[in-house]
């Protein structure tokens, strides 16, 4: 029996423990009646607390503490507290670090929830990795962790026993993953369309909401992006950009790529797809129409582009998150 542990941290999410447990008691189910015999053994470990609360509004009662010595063949790192991003202060978690480190040393496979790659990275687990998160821990992850190689298009990644998940409810592709790996493909797909959960999803891109980076200090740079989000529309040459940034066309290059983390060039098409992808859930203006508004001219390059960034084309984006 294979022996899966959920981490819970003070102020996890209730949807990273809770329907995870759904999921593979269900699992446990389908294998009884199929084979006589449940597959997983579920456990509740605490951090520095056997009964934390999470969310302000539930106390979980936890089987063990990892003070405890817990054994498990699979540990679930959820995301800690939903503010992290903010002042992003790792230094509570300095001893779960070191047990994640010792856990992963002993043979037990790892595997993060959404921000709770931010608690591997801090672990050192994730340097030269491959790995995943959401969305919006992506750039947090790239200032940390430098050495991570981040995939954040991907819902899973996997490398040596070391596994990360997408956003939030996405972390339910991970959860169904390992069920496909433990009890095979049709347990997982059965278990996909009786949760109403669509199974294997292996791109997040549609839920990516572009954000401007402008919490560094170089104000130059911060001018050329309020430039380029008045003028998306335009045809924006560096040229055109490095005279505005007051400097050599290769020197804006290199400052707005440390900036901000894309290229110019990258940073002009987040702006444009994000502009149509709001287009398109508004339902006012039509694939040729935005394309147009927003800068581009060819509809096949348009929607080459849209569908790299989005996972999607541009008409069944439209379709699927039209406001009606």
């Amino acid at each position: 029996m294979i022996t899966v542990s959920i981490l819970v941290l003070k102020d996890t999410f209730g949807s990273m423990i809770f329907p995870v447990i759904d999921l593979f008691e269900n699992a446990n189910d389908l294998m009884l009646e199929t084979t006589g015999k449940k597959k997983f053994h579920m456990q509740l470990l605490g951090y520095k607390q056997k009964n934390p609360l999470i969310n302000n509004y539930a106390t979980v009662h936890c089987d063990k503490t990892i003070a405890e010595h817990p054994t498990q063949h699979l540990l679930l790192v959820p995301a800690p507290h939903k503010h992290i991003l903010q002042h992003m202060d790792l230094s509570y978690y300095d001893d779960l670090a070191v047990w994640l480190k010792s856990e992963h040393e002993k043979g037990t496979t790892i595997a993060s929830f959404c921000l709770g790659a931010l608690l591997l990275g801090h672990a050192g687990l994730l340097e030269n990795q491959a790995c995943t998160t959401h969305w919006m821990g992506v750039e947090a992850m790239q200032q940390h962790f430098p050495k991570a190689c981040m995939e954040p298009e991907k819902t899973v990644v996997a490398n040596d026993g070391i596994y990360t998940g997408g956003g939030a409810f996405s972390n339910m592709q991970l959860i169904l993953f390992f069920i496909e790996e433990y009890c095979g493909r049709e347990v997982a797909l059965v278990l996909s369309k009786m949760a109403g959960i669509p199974y294997p999803i292996k791109s997040q891109s549609q839920f990516y909401m572009f954000n401007a980076l402008k919490n560094h200090s170089d104000k130059a740079i911060i001018d050329v992006q309020n430039y380029m989000e008045k003028n998306y529309q335009k045809i924006l040459k560096t040229e055109e950009l490095s005279k505005i940034a007051n400097m050599s066309a290769r020197n804006f290059i290199r400052r707005f790529k440390k900036a901000t983390g894309d290229t110019p060039i990258e940073y002009l098409q987040k702006i444009r797809i994000e502009t149509a992808k709001k287009a398109f859930e508004s339902g006012e203006t039509s694939v040729m129409e935005t394309m147009y508004d927003v800068g581009y001219q060819d509809i096949k390059s348009f929607g080459s582009l849209f569908k790299r960034m989005t996972g999607m084309t541009p008409s069944s984006y439209a379709k699927r998150f039209k406001v009606k």
